[in-house]
């Protein structure tokens, strides 16, 4: 077991973050297991998930359990979207990551999913990644595929997340899905050009 990344997932439990174990950035339950285990989840149950010696991270179940959801932006992009964002900074949570910076807000009550995708808007620089309902958003301590760890830029508790609709982003001008795949972010950091 990584007591850093168990400790990491208990304190995150704590605040209301539905939590999962993560290998390859992705979730290592099965789905279904993992959906009927949720209204269930204590202290024994995250301490069987986080006890595989693979565990390589901690994510946080975006949507209507945890009430959280997450945009990551491609580092050039960065400067655009904290220029947009629609709460004081310092509510809001940000993940630094090898090539992106994930921003973590609190779902206002009356909105209970977000669209997945990438999306990109030309009118402000702005290529980003929305974490929607059913998403795993990685937590520090994880560790990525190439031994970098995420770590916190602005660590906020979740219950005290700024609350920030969705729809502040589907509301920028000339915005379009652009892509899927979650590639298209690392190239994206590595100065490609956005895909309009």
């Amino acid at each position: 077991m990584n007591a850093q990344i168990y400790e990491a997932a208990l304190k995150y439990s704590s605040q209301g973050a539905i939590v999962a174990s993560l290998k390859d950035n992705k979730v290592m339950i099965d789905g279904f297991s993992y959906m009927r285990t949720l209204p269930f989840i204590s202290g024994n149950t995250l301490k069987l998930w986080f006890n595989a010696p693979d565990v390589q991270g901690v994510g946080v179940l975006c949507g209507a359990y945890s009430q959280i959801w997450c945009v990551y932006v491609a580092n050039m992009s960065e400067n655009s979207f904290k220029s947009i964002v629609p709460a004081k900074l310092s509510a809001v949570g940000i993940i630094k990551t090898p090539r992106t910076k994930g921003f973590l807000f609190r779902l206002p009550e009356d909105v209970s999913r977000v669209e997945h995708g990438i999306f990109g808007s030309e009118a402000n620089s702005l290529c980003i990644e929305v974490s929607g309902s059913g998403d795993c958003c990685c937590l520090p301590p994880t560790i990525y595929h190439d031994g970098a760890v995420a770590e916190w830029e602005n660590e906020v508790p979740f219950n005290k997340l700024a609350v920030v609709s969705p729809r502040f982003i589907f509301d920028l001008p000339d915005l379009v899905k652009v892509g899927e795949r979650k590639n298209l972010m690392a190239a994206l950091a590595d100065g490609a050009d956005i895909p309009f």
